[in-house]
């Protein structure tokens, strides 16, 4: 059997399953607007018993209003806060924050406009919902406390840190609640604070809860599950991070108590969530809605006791951004592991780890990507080596098989049999020109969705017409210069011994070259730069064994 046959087709359904994947993400179906959701009315969740939180709290409703893209339409029912990374609507209703423009990052590339991360528009509802419940809290089942603030608009001005936005409320029984974010300079966590103070004459009996409300976006199924994961996640000290499907939330309700853990939402390059304090029991819940399609995911404190003419106070991390390792590292332990590298995660990571520091040295991704090519390839050079040669002398002994199918005939054992004597005698192992391919698989996936999933590569120029390294190349360059280069080192290989295995063979890099198209151009970069130094080492090698044998023919003469 021809194991280069066999390799070609084993690489042929990895790169046949990654287009599919690729294919589905561009053709995604459009988004449909949920029936009947209700954006004026509010119910919050509410522990079932004011001494124990272990019972899953009542599914809320969306409580967000539609609102213009940049700019609330209700100037009295809404916030903006906008510092040098972040452009944020937050609705006085329940003091949530229920739209968030992440202003680093285009929604597409040349476009000015950033993308919106937090949406309360309903036909994309993804809003956050935060505050106090309980029999004396401002949240009730009939819906959340408007708040009050002495601005409408808050801007993180130059030479400014950090920027702090009070939100009031109080009742007639003289509990006064302010509720404060804030904003950093140069980050996407925002601190979420209460502060409780007691002036009646009874005791106060608070549960703080956070949580996150959304429509599932459109599937990215694909064969074999291959696709990048979207849904929810959370991390507790047993299991750092636990995925949680859309279909998950909706079969079984989450009703766990954990602490020094998150619950988070994750999407392709972004995510939200809610981080407790640590050291502290919160209790874990999440609900689905079949009438208005909505899934909400979120945590909630045990008993906050305020006693008659004092305060206290109580507050958690939000998240809301791009999934960049070191900032989420920065919030949460394991919070990095939400970045879905697929099933080969430890080589996309490492391999990212590298990259990352060679970008540092060298500014462009694209040049990382080959210079990290360039390293993989001196670290598999003496096995490459080892490889190449074995094909150079399968190369030389071509002639001799041709001369044994000749004298065999039909008779393929006996030509099976001879062949293999043959490689005996002249000490050439015909499966090692397959070990630097079946080595080249692994690092190829976990490349593929390093550079995929990599919010850093987004949007990342390369040199001339190459202004996005995580899509296609427009014009279909590199994958042509990538089938070519696939050709030239195609003939240095020993042809295959069956005529249609060598047409199958020759064929091969048409095949790549229309696979190719739609991959990412860092992916097809990869390939490039890893063919043409694997054909120049062949090449190399080749022509050393050339000169080995025609020495050792000379001595004998």
């Amino acid at each position: 059997m021809d194991f280069r046959k066999l390799i070609a087709y084993v690489g042929f359904v990895v790169i046949a399953l990654a287009l599919w994947n690729a294919w589905q993400r561009e053709h995604v179906p459009a988004v449909q607007t949920p029936a009947a959701i209700n954006t004026t009315n509010t119910t919050v969740p509410t522990p079932s018993n004011s001494s124990n939180n272990n019972v899953v709290p009542t599914a809320p409703s969306a409580s967000a209003k539609p609102v213009a893209a940049n700019t609330p339409t209700n100037t009295a029912g809404y916030i903006t806060v906008k510092t040098d990374v972040l452009d944020v609507v937050i609705d006085k209703q329940g003091g949530n924050i229920v739209q968030n423009s992440l202003l680093a990052y285009p929604q597409e590339l040349n476009d000015p406009n950033p993308t919106i991360l937090l949406n309360n528009d309903p036909s994309q509802l993804y809003v956050t919902q935060s505050g106090l419940t309980g029999a004396s809290g401002p949240d009730t089942e009939q819906g959340q406390a408007i708040y009050q603030s002495t601005s409408n608009t808050y801007n993180l001005d130059p030479g400014q840190d950090k920027l702090m936005v009070n939100l009031t409320w109080h009742n007639a029984q003289g509990l006064a609640v302010t509720k404060i974010y804030t904003f950093y300079r140069g980050q996407y966590k925002v601190d979420l604070n209460y502060n409780v103070q007691n002036n009646g004459a009874k005791p106060a009996a608070l549960y703080s809860y956070a949580q996150m409300q959304r429509i599932e976006p459109p599937s990215h199924s694909s064969l074999f599950h291959y696709g990048l994961f979207v849904g929810a996640a959370i991390s507790s000290p047993d299991e750092h991070y636990q995925k949680l499907s859309f279909s998950d939330l909706g079969a079984t309700p989450l009703n766990q108590d954990i602490s020094d853990g998150w619950a988070a939402m994750v999407q392709h390059y972004f995510l939200s969530a809610w981080v407790p304090p640590a050291g502290q029991n919160y209790h874990y819940y999440s609900s689905y809605n079949s009438t208005t399609g909505l899934y909400t995911l979120g945590v909630m404190s045990q008993a906050l006791n305020v006693a008659p003419h004092q305060n206290a106070t109580t507050g958690l991390a939000f998240y809301s951004g791009p999934a960049i390792a070191t900032n989420l590292d920065a919030v949460a332990p394991h919070l990095s592991m939400t970045i879905d590298y697929g099933w080969l995660w430890f080589i996309s990571q490492f391999l990212f780890w590298v990259m990352s520091y060679i970008y540092k040295v060298v500014g462009n991704w694209g040049w990382s990507v080959i210079i990290l090519t360039l390293l993989i390839k001196a670290v598999f050079y003496q096995l490459s080596a080892k490889s190449y040669r074995s094909m150079a002398h399968m190369r030389r002994l071509q002639p001799k098989m041709q001369q044994l199918k000749e004298r065999y005939g039909d008779d393929r054992q006996k030509v099976s049999q001879a062949m293999m004597e043959l490689y005996k005698k002249e000490k050439v192992n015909p499966l090692s020109g397959c070990l630097p391919i079946l080595i080249q698989i692994p690092f190829f996936i976990g490349l593929y969705y390093m550079i995929i999933e990599s919010v850093e590569l987004r949007q990342a120029p390369f040199i001339f017409w190459i202004h996005d390294l995580s899509v296609a190349d427009p014009y279909y360059i590199l994958p042509i210069i990538m089938g070519v280069l696939m050709f030239l080192q195609q003939r240095l290989n020993p042809p295959a011994p069956d005529p249609m295995q060598q047409k199958v063979m020759m064929f091969l890099p048409v095949i790549f070259t229309i696979f190719f198209l739609n991959f990412p151009a860092g992916l097809v970069l990869y390939w490039i730069t890893n063919t043409a130094i694997g054909a120049l080492q062949q090449w190399w090698m080749l022509r050393q064994v050339n000169k080995e044998e025609e020495k050792a023919k000379s001595k004998k003469d």
